[in-house]
């Protein structure tokens, strides 16, 4: 898979995560501390992505 393909689909995952995050109640701090651990992880393969792309 090429960086920009690569770079998509995690912005596409990242947006989804984000959107299911605005739905679960405030008080679901399991779901929301998991899901939140999701798009850090996302985030971060995100960043070194673009770090590689810049080397």
């Amino acid at each position: 898979m090429n960086k920009k393909k690569l770079l998509a689909k995690l912005e596409e995952e990242i947006q989804k995560l984000n959107a299911y995050l605005e739905s679960i109640p405030d008080n679901d701090y399991l779901e929301r501390g998991v899901t939140l651990g999701k798009i850090n992880g996302l985030l971060t393969a995100k960043l070194y992505t673009i770090d590689l792309e810049e080397k």
